[in-house]
């Protein structure tokens, strides 16, 4: 989901489909068809850069953008690949392929050059905590650069394999995790040690910040927490009895929410509640919280709740194909 000003929302779809709403998720258009028969997954990667532009990385169809909100889509890439969206005018484009570079636009995606890329492409790409240095890990190596990736500074050939996303906190460390373990690195990625376990024998799933000063993990058991400066991590309390495999955190920082595949919980004044009454019982894919509304993506279907999850309605013409991709702007992200 990319929400901006409030109004305009889209949403990619496990399809290939894209979904536009320009009244807050009352109504969608599909602007972008896809492939309901394909077992891939194709969007890959999605951005909305304002003035009614859209970029989509999109599997067999490339680096895809509009400027008129889908009506006419012109191909900027015969290849997917993912996008960094720097700032408000600057995004990057890291293609899935070794034969092709690493490209940056300053124009909002409209003209791209290639620039330096220095093993090949990156697996995973993540801001830093100042909005502007630029993390990188191609293959084992760790990278930074700190003018938009014009020259890359080698950190490390240390990365551990599999990492799934990684982060870093405000105080420099940087954290990972892959399906087993917890990673940090307090050295700016040149060395990475193993974390104390997070739980015994999880699937960790997705670790993000949770606040300005907590990092969050959450795991087929729970849900994992520590200080960016702590040693040990410990599991929330009461949160044992959910499998997360995400989690959002409001931006006014009141509440946490988390979903598992049958429900989602809010996490407020140390009390977790379940806030999926008035939700039909089916697999829930990914929920989004900003301010006091809550939107929870499911295999059927689009449900809503303008008051913090008390009261839930469906939303009739959203469409009823598996959520596949979502994020909300403001720099916070949600993969599901």
């Amino acid at each position: 989901m990319v929400n901006v000003n409030d109004t305009i929302m889209l949403a990619g779809m496990k399809s290939g489909k894209i979904f536009l709403s320009i009244n807050s998720g009352t109504n969608w258009n599909q602007i972008l068809n896809g492939d309901d028969t394909d077992p891939v997954p194709d969007i890959e990667d999605m951005i909305y850069m304002k003035d009614q532009i859209i970029m989509a990385s999109v599997n067999k169809k490339g680096l895809l953008r509009t400027d008129d909100h889908g009506v006419h889509w012109e191909t900027m890439f015969p290849f997917s690949g993912q996008l960094l969206k720097v700032d408000s005018n600057v995004v990057l484009f890291m293609p899935n392929t070794p034969s092709s570079g690493l490209y940056i636009s300053k124009d909002k995606g409209a003209n791209w050059n290639e620039i330096h890329s220095p093993e090949g492409y990156p697996t995973k790409v993540a801001l830093g905590s100042d909005m502007s240095t630029i993390f990188s890990i191609f293959g084992t190596s760790f990278y930074s650069s700190v003018d938009t990736a014009k020259t890359w500074i080698f950190k490390g050939d240390g990365v551990p394999a599999g990492i799934k996303s990684f982060i870093e906190a405000p105080n420099g460390f940087l954290f990972a995790i892959n399906s087993r373990y917890a990673f940090k690195s307090i050295d700016g990625g040149v060395s990475w040690v193993v974390d104390p376990p997070v739980v015994a024998n999880p699937k960790l799933e997705y670790i993000s910040m949770i606040g300005d000063t907590t990092i969050g993990v959450a795991n087929l058991n729970g849900l994992s927490s520590k200080h960016m400066h702590g040693k040990n991590w410990s599991a929330v309390p009461n949160s044992g009895k959910m499998s997360p495999y995400h989690f959002s955190y409001s931006p006014d920082n009141s509440i946490l929410l988390l979903a598992d595949k049958y429900g989602v919980v809010k996490y407020q004044n140390s009390t977790f509640t379940n806030i999926s009454t008035g939700i039909t019982r089916n697999f829930i894919i990914n929920t989004v919280v900003t301010g006091d509304t809550i939107l929870c993506f499911t295999e059927t279907g689009l449900y809503i709740s303008i008051d913090k999850g008390e009261k839930w309605n469906l939303i009739p013409d959203a469409p009823t194909i598996s959520f596949y991709w979502s994020i909300i702007d403001h720099s916070l992200c949600f993969y599901c």
